[in-house]
């Protein structure tokens, strides 16, 4: 079994931070042994003590996994390139602040998962290797890029070039994997309990969530109800579980849980279009501004910090507070009350609109690992990528260890246990990992994301409304290297007018001389240079597939 020495990454570079923990009597000598190999001249790769090639690996993930040294198929990753790995850890809400730097000092890990995404890589293309050019040491990409066309068009740049692999994975029983991170639930305990049906436009929807204000649904004898719970405006993006998911209520397709959505742009009729200047989104502020006025969405609502808008969904601890809200799904609303709560299809803006819904094609997860021209193993680095779409250690990364998680019971056939851990303390990545699900396996599992796929199905009438080859930017399109500053630095400018005016106006309300003032300031700033960057580049990709 190979020696995993692991350590915490205050730098998260070659050469930085600070012993943890090392496993093995044998690894302090390979520390004692490892500069002097190199430096002496008898070789210019890194090797332990053993001879063993070292390949440093940086995870991003999230503060609730356990650490990577702790799950097993690390050490099976290990035997299969017959190398040493040192992993390097940093978590995903502080990655951000130290990304750049990384870059910039060029001091790199060998491989990085969950650490680069498409855009970061295009703009620091000589630092990472061209993983198209090595496919041959990867036979598990190779076979996934034969299977799937998609998953290497959405990860290559328009030359052809690939500089970081994608993460793939389905639903059960389905080749594909589309849903969308935002859902709307609403009390269906209240609802039976006043009388009233699930609402399908917006008026029902006001209506429904005025009873909930004035009839004390909770039934406590408090008018401690908030009819529609909505988190606070974010300040640089349109946001996760923000309202402007309910401009698909309009018919506008969004892409909020994952692509041009968050930066306010849409696609209809294959033209880009700003979503801030669009007469959709005022009527969406007109209507949260009619809720926000008879006291049906919290006053602090758009200040308030997101732990006490998370508190507000977990009820009181006996009764649910909660009537409407956008959540990644209904575990958000605590065990005391989770049952009460069920995911609706978007309620429509007027009769005869076609509403749609936010759009994530997660099939293939973009942007997942990159190995850097810095690398002294190369060869063992293509092994350990390799080894990571292996169908069992894909497995075990998505659902847990086997045996000790996850069981094998039968030939492409795997079971996810039932195992008791805190709620703050994941002992496997899920989606964070580098894995490829193949089609002919089957879990039988717990896993939140599947789990969530169920709570999908309730906007299937409205998924069916969005025509992809017109009304979605596809994942894999991608701004040339001369535009992604300057698409920065617009956007950056659009938000910091624009949130606070948004945020006025829900409390107070829109003229539409106001409206005409903001959207022309909204387009000068950097809107219509946005709409015109996104549409040469939804144009060149088109000409180079066809078809989206």
């Amino acid at each position: 079994m190979g020696t995993i020495v692991w350590k915490e990454a205050a730098s998260v570079g070659r050469g930085h931070g600070r012993l943890k923990m090392i496993r093995g009597a044998g690894a302090l000598l390979a520390i004692a042994l490892l500069t002097p190999l190199v430096a002496c001249g008898g070789s210019d790769k890194a090797v332990d003590a053993d001879g063993r090639p070292v390949v440093e690996i940086l995870f991003v993930k999230r503060q609730d996994t356990e650490p990577i040294e702790k799950m097993g198929w690390i050490k099976e990753i290990e035997k299969k390139c017959g190398c040493n790995i040192k992993v390097t850890e940093s978590k995903d809400t502080t990655w951000n602040d130290k990304k750049n730097s990384v870059l910039g000092s060029q001091d790199l890990s060998d491989i990085s998962i969950r650490a680069f995404g498409l855009s970061d890589v295009a703009q620091n293309k000589d630092q990472f290797v061209n993983l198209g050019d090595h496919l041959d040491a990867m036979p598990n990409v190779k076979e996934l890029f034969r299977q799937y066309p998609d998953a290497r068009k959405n990860s290559e740049n328009l030359q052809g070039e690939l500089y970081t692999l994608p993460s793939a994975r389905r639903l059960p029983g389905s080749e594909t994997y589309v849903q969308s991170g935002h859902h709307l639930y609403i009390n269906k305990q209240w609802l039976d309990k006043l009388g009233l049906k699930v609402p399908t436009t917006w008026d029902e929807l006001y209506q429904v969530l005025l009873a909930f204000k004035e009839k004390d649904p909770n039934g406590n004898g408090k008018a401690d109800e908030i009819p529609f719970a909505m988190k606070k405006l974010e300040s640089g993006a349109l946001g996760w579980y923000s309202p402007f998911v309910l401009l698909n209520s309009t018919g506008m397709a969004t892409q909020l849980s994952g692509g041009i959505g968050n930066q306010g742009l849409f696609v209809e009729g294959g033209k880009v279009g700003s979503i801030l200047t669009d007469p959709r989104f005022k009527d969406l502020i007109g209507f949260l501004n009619k809720c926000y006025k008879a006291g049906l969405i919290a006053k602090d609502a758009m200040t308030q910090d997101d732990s006490k808008y998370e508190a507000s969904l977990q009820g009181d601890g006996q009764a649910a507070l909660v009537g409407f809200a956008v959540a990644w799904d209904s575990t958000s609303f605590g065990t005391n009350v989770q049952k009460q709560y069920e995911s609706i299809a978007a309620p429509r803006s007027k009769e005869g609109v076609k509403p749609t819904w936010d759009y994530a094609p997660q099939s293939f997860i973009t942007g997942r690992a990159a190995l850097a021209e810095s690398a002294k193993n190369k060869d063992a680095a293509y092994k350990v990528l390799n080894a990571m779409y292996d169908e069992r250690i894909s497995v075990e990364q998505l659902f847990g260890d086997i045996p000790k998680y996850t069981e094998e019971t039968g030939q492409h056939k795997y079971s996810q246990k039932e195992v008791k851990t805190d709620i703050n303390y994941t002992p496997f990545l899920d989606d964070n990992g580098l894995f490829w699900q193949r089609k002919d396996v089957e879990v039988k599992t717990h896993n939140a994301m599947d789990f969530l796929s169920v709570e999908d199905k309730a906007q299937k009438p409205n998924y069916d409304n969005v025509d992809t080859n017109t009304m979605i930017m596809p994942s894999y399109v991608q701004l040339p290297d001369e535009d992604q500053a300057t698409f920065a630095n617009n956007t950056t400018a659009v938000f910091n007018y624009a949130v606070p005016v948004i945020a006025k106006w829900i409390a107070e309300g829109v003229s539409q001389a106001d409206w005409e003032t903001f959207t022309g300031q909204v387009g000068k700033l950097g809107a219509d240079s946005n709409n015109r960057i996104w549409q040469k580049a939804y144009d060149t990709y088109k000409a180079k597939y066809k078809t989206f």
